[in-house]
C-alpha cells in the first residue's frame, strides 16, 4: 500500500525499477571504490581499476 499513488497512475513498476537500479548502482559503486582503493597504486591506476571493476560488476547482472 506504500505505492498507492503510483499504482493509481499505473507507474508502480517503473518506480520500483528505478529504486532497484539506484540501489544496484550504489552498491556497485561502493564495491568498485573499495576495490580500487585496495588495488590501485596511484591516482591514475586507481581510476582505471575503479572503471574496470565497475564494468566487470555491470556484466554480472
Amino acid at each position: 500500500m506504500t505505492n498507492l499513488p503510483f499504482e493509481i497512475l499505473g507507474i508502480s513498476d517503473r518506480v520500483n525499477n528505478l529504486k532497484t537500479n539506484y540501489m544496484n548502482n550504489l552498491f556497485k559503486g561502493l564495491l568498485a571504490g573499495y576495490g580500487a582503493k585496495k588495488l590501485g597504486g596511484g591516482c591514475f591506476s586507481t581510476v582505471l581499476v575503479f572503471i574496470l571493476i565497475w564494468v566487470l560488476l555491470g556484466q554480472c547482472t
